[in-house]
């Protein structure tokens, strides 16, 4: 059948971006409990009706029947009917196909019931849609304890699992849900071995099924450990299903781990964030490495999506903002999540465009960063649905090959390091990423050397004319942090200060500046006459 046309007050180039789906589960192969997946709330006869009486339901009935050939707003049993006879495969293929996805990064730790793998799902949405996967960290734990592993060696089996695990094809990433089980005011340090080992033993307690894992050192040190592999590590933040007790679970909780794990340089991924979507926005601006979207909130406010997104965009960096749809058994809500999604970026993008705050260039930027070169740089996807498994130097892991530890002081400028990447991909030996950070396909992706490291490193010092070395084994004549010297250039501006240097060349400077040398506090201006 003919798609449907996308609605009038989506933008143009909104609806023709392809969206990247950072977070996101499989769908079922057949049939699905409507009432019971639409929202985080239990299925089954509720004391207040239906929940499809709700925004989320009010819009599954407005968008979704005319992909099944029925009007918009019809019957949900109307709809129910017609869904089983059309069958779950060409269900699943409408919906997906008309999302306009080129990628999904589906975390498999969550499974109840049966669900299609990532590459069947993605399968779906059609052959230029790309399928990586999100590992979860507490899923390898109840692993290794049903498998009989105990608490002594825990730590070192741990490691070891996670390892063998994230070097799967198609891993991209890992999630803990440590909000679900101890909340997220979490401790900052890294927990010892013994401390694991101790809490793997009150977690097992020897029973012969595997228990709840409510153990808060465990969570840190699974988490820890990701960190350590340098793989970007998602977070549950706020709305859930009520198995999470919502006020543990302020991302706001997270800032003193977030502070500790910077050095470390991964992508931390604030999930979903409703009804904190504000603070999580606050924490990817003061957080270099930190993320954040709104994931399974977008569809769950439904007609109320643009005013959520708007919130969620108030404080964070737009480079720092990814698209999730969080979807889960039903194709429904991927595309409910989509489009939602365009409806509410499109609202936001017009009323600054008609407000003259943005130009056009603009706002098609800041789509395509959100819809898809955010979260490619994050996971490291690149074009073709190909991961970047060098260490291609896009952030601090992976600049060598015994983790973020690697780039020690001795090899490493000092000064404050550079926002932007000197060593990233590119499309061949001496080119840089396009403003995009995208690669020609067909180009092999390989690091551009660093910068040499010394004294002279270019970044080292904020120069505001040129740098003139001197005989003194190529250091700068200047040794300050400010460059208010110039070496070299001729008779100083009238009413500045002339020092001779140590090879007699004329130096420039401002007034009461502190000397840079011992040598320069015994010598008298010669203008002046005073002392420094």
């Amino acid at each position: 059948m003919p798609q449907e046309r996308p609605p009038a007050f989506v933008l143009p180039f909104v609806s023709a971006q392809p969206l990247t789906d950072h977070h996101c589960h499989g769908i079922l192969a057949e049939g699905g409990d409507l009432e019971e997946l639409l929202t985080e709330g239990d299925g089954g006869p509720r004391a207040g009706g239906t929940a499809f009486d709700s925004l989320p339901g009010l819009a599954f009935r407005r968008w979704c029947p005319p992909l099944l050939d029925l009007p918009a707003h019809a019957p949900i049993e109307e709809y129910a009917a017609r869904r089983a006879e059309l069958g779950g495969a060409e269900v699943n293929r409408r919906f997906l196909a008309a999302c306009g996805l080129g990628a999904l990064v589906v975390d498999t730790g969550y499974t109840p019931r049966a669900l299609l793998s990532p590459a069947q799902t993605a399968a779906f949405a059609g052959p230029a849609t790309s399928a990586f996967e999100i590992v979860r960290l507490e899923k390898v734990a109840e692993s290794l304890a049903a498998e009989g592993a105990g608490p002594d060696g825990f730590p070192d089996a741990f490691r070891a699992a996670l390892a063998r695990r994230v070097a799967a094809p198609g891993v991209v990433g890992l999630k803990s849900i440590a909000a679900y089980r101890v909340g997220l005011d979490l401790a900052a340090r890294r927990p010892t071995d013994a401390e694991v080992t101790a809490a793997a033993r009150s977690w097992l307690g020897g029973g012969a099924t595997v228990p709840r894992l409510a153990q808060e050192a465990l969570h840190r040190f699974f988490i820890w450990t990701g960190a350590d592999l340098g793989l970007p590590i998602q977070f549950h933040v706020g709305y859930g299903d009520r198995d999470v007790d919502l006020h543990r679970c302020n991302p706001l909780l997270l800032t003193p781990l977030l502070r500790a794990l910077e050095p470390a340089g991964v992508p931390v991924m604030l999930l979903h964030n409703y009804p904190y979507h504000r603070q999580a926005g606050y924490l990817a601006q003061v957080f270099p490495h930190v993320y954040a979207d709104l994931g399974l909130a977008t569809h769950n406010v439904g007609s109320r999506a643009p005013a959520v997104l708007a919130e969620a965009l108030e404080m964070v960096p737009f480079g720092k903002f990814l698209f999730s749809s969080d979807a889960f058994g039903l194709a429904e809500l991927y595309y409910l999540g989509t489009l939602l999604f365009r409806q509410a970026l499109s609202r936001f993008l017009r009323g600054m465009l008609d407000d003259d705050d943005i130009t056009l260039a603009d706002a098609e930027r800041i789509t395509r960063l959100i819809g898809t070169e955010n979260a490619a740089r994050a996971y490291r996807l690149l074009p073709g649905g190909r991961l970047c498994r060098a260490r291609c130097g896009l952030y601090p892991a992976h600049r060598g090959d015994r983790g973020p530890a690697a780039d020690d002081a001795a090899t490493r400028p000092r000064g404050r390091p550079r926002r932007t990447a000197r060593a990233a991909l590119a499309a061949g030996p001496g080119h840089r990423l396009d403003p995009r950070g995208t690669v020609p396909p067909g180009r092999p992706a390989v690091r551009i050397p660093s910068a040499p490291a010394g004294p002279c490193h270019p970044h080292r010092h904020r120069h505001r004319g040129p740098r003139v070395a001197d005989r003194h084994r190529g250091t700068h004549a200047r040794r300050g942090r400010r460059s208010d010297v110039l070496v070299g250039t001729g008779t100083p501006a009238r009413g500045d200060d002339v020092t001779p240097t140590r090879n007699r060349r004329p130096v420039r400077r401002r007034r009461r500046r502190t000397p840079l040398t011992a040598e320069h506090n015994q010598t008298r201006f010669c203008q002046s006459g005073g002392t420094d």
